[in-house]
């Protein structure tokens, strides 16, 4: 893993124990990186065999990955133009 994510000798690798997906042939496990007081998760995955490894993002292309952060969102008190009945939302976030 050090070579592959270029992981040098100063940072301490912590990995946890692997767990069952639900995908076949692939597990999940987290990795704990600390360098001096830094210290960082990441979440990788492992293909059974040993043979592959995965660091980044797992999603699930048969569910609507932005649903429960689209339902957090309340615009109905918020100033508005056009058909509010339109098919697409925009919504614009600006700081002052």
């Amino acid at each position: 893993m050090r070579y592959n994510f270029a992981f040098g000798p100063d940072v301490k690798l912590t990995v946890g124990d692997f767990k069952e997906t639900g995908i076949a042939g692939l597990l999940e496990t987290d990795i704990d990186l600390t360098i001096g007081e830094n210290k960082e998760n990441a979440k990788m995955w492992v293909s059974k065999d040993g043979k592959f490894i995965m660091r980044g993002e797992l999603s699930d292309m048969n569910k609507d990955m932005f649903a429960e952060n689209r339902a957090k969102l309340d615009i109905k008190s918020s100033p508005s133009a056009g058909n509010p009945n339109a098919t697409i939302t925009v919504v614009e976030f600006a700081g002052l």
